[in-house]
């Protein structure tokens, strides 16, 4: 078997892609969930967080 390309619709694209992150979202969440806390966003690796200067924390 090879693997193929083939062009698809975006609704078929959101519907592989939605049930590819509900099976990961749990895995995901409690790997990363200090990172990406509760409360507030952080934009980057870096820890830039909204509202406030680059490189503030």
């Amino acid at each position: 078997m090879q693997p193929a390309r083939r062009t698809v619709s975006e609704a078929d694209t959101q519907r592989a892609n939605r049930r590819d992150w509900d099976a990961y979202a749990d895995e995901y969440q409690a790997t990363h969930g200090e990172f990406l806390r509760d409360v507030g966003f952080i934009w980057c690796p870096e820890g830039g967080r909204r509202g406030r200067r680059a490189g503030a924390r």
